[in-house]
């Protein structure tokens, strides 16, 4: 029995179904989370120069 593109054609939808169906759900699902998400900032990273200077290689 050959392989034909009509078989070829239904896998692919099959796999794009699955695939849609997943993103849909998440994207339902991180729709959610995101005010929670934006009610705990980010833990915030030091500002510009005021930290330790990052070490430089020294020419010899």
């Amino acid at each position: 029995m050959a392989f034909t593109f009509a078989a070829f054609c239904y896998m692919l939808s099959l796999v794009l179904c699955a695939a849609l169906i997943f993103f849909a759900i998440w994207h339902v699902s991180i729709r959610h989370a995101l005010p929670a998400l934006q009610q705990r900032p980010a833990p915030s990273s030091p500002k510009p120069g005021t930290g330790a200077a990052p070490s430089s290689p020294r020419s010899v």
